[in-house]
């Protein structure tokens, strides 16, 4: 009778040997799983961070590139070499106020 309880006893022994080396196993997985995530993470931030500064400095410049294009000699110019347009010389404008008799 003294076969049976060290039986069970080894076999107890076996399983809680076996669960803590699986617990172990899938904790230390978990855990550099997560720190090379973590890695990708931080790695694709810089990423799109270096993308959304080229992205803004392209904008810079087309924006730079709008004012000077539509500046007011540049169209005046445009409109006289393409077009042959030419500009008035201004009107004088008067305006009376008051009674007209």
């Amino acid at each position: 009778m003294t076969l049976k309880p060290e039986k069970n006893k080894s076999i107890s022994d076996f399983l809680f040997f076996f669960g803590f080396v699986t617990i172990s196993v899938v904790v230390f997985i978990s855990m550099v799983t997560l720190k090379n995530e973590c890695i990708f993470l931080r790695n694709e931030i810089y990423h799109l961070e270096n993308i959304r500064a080229t992205h803004l400095n392209r904008m810079k410049v087309l924006s730079g590139n709008v004012k000077n294009l539509s500046r007011q000699d540049r169209i005046e110019e445009i409109a006289s070499v393409n077009f042959q347009l030419h500009i008035p010389s201004p009107e004088s404008l008067i305006v009376y106020i008051g009674d007209a008799e």
